[in-house]
């Protein structure tokens, strides 16, 4: 997975941590989420780093997989998180004891991801690798004239190409853009799409596909 695909992954996982962390008031459950929420916060901030120098530090790459595995995981238990708060709004107390045991195996799961997280994290400082706070991955932003906020509304000329590239991804077509004749406006083409922007964790799961390959 690209560093782009990564970091979009990961605030997708951000986006469905806030809700939760809004609506359940199990102490036990929002403090391991709240701990999750500032890991991936300063994790995001250090993928532009990591991905100057995954390339020469074989281990920066193995952290970045491992990353990557991980959040696989946490989105798994954020959507099993989600469907026992709908469950436990139309559940009785009494049905909702009965799973207790069950919640005590979802609990164990996320104090699991929350000690990966920490060993990711101590690997970081480790590595030292460097924060970046508003910096996007370079593998977008390289060779983009002026500002990485390009609109696709901007690029023309490339719809048959994206529209392309996402029918082999078998995700549905993609919207028109205007044109900007390099490999860098068909990547920003393809990572804007309110198709790509509406499944992202499709567009990953389905395939590790990078867009600096495109």
């Amino acid at each position: 997975m690209g560093e782009p695909l990564l970091a979009a992954y990961l605030q997708t996982l951000l986006d469905k941590l806030d809700p939760l962390l809004n609506s359940d008031r199990r102490e036990r459950f929002i403090s391991e989420l709240r701990i999750w929420r500032s890991k991936l916060l300063r994790f995001k901030l250090v993928l532009c780093d990591a991905e100057e120098k995954q390339m020469r530090d074989r281990e920066v790459k193995k952290r970045l997989d491992k990353l990557r595995d991980l959040a696989y995981d946490a989105d798994d238990v954020l959507e099993e998180l989600r469907h026992e708060a709908l469950q436990r709004q139309n559940i009785s107390s009494s049905d909702s004891a009965a799973s207790s045991s069950q919640l005590q195996d979802l609990l164990a799961q996320i104090k699991g991801i929350t000690k990966s997280f920490s060993d990711i994290e101590r690997d970081k400082r480790d590595m030292r690798l460097k924060e970046r706070p508003g910096v996007r991955p370079s593998i977008i932003t390289n060779r983009l004239s002026t500002t990485s906020l390009l609109d696709s509304s901007q690029i023309v000329g490339r719809e048959k190409d994206v529209d392309a590239i996402l029918k082999l991804l078998d995700i549905g077509e993609a919207t028109k853009a205007e044109e900007k004749p390099n490999r860098d406006a068909l990547r920003l083409c393809i990572i804007k799409s309110p198709v790509v922007r509406a499944e992202p964790l499709r567009f990953i799961k389905d395939g590790d596909y990078c867009i600096a390959s495109v």
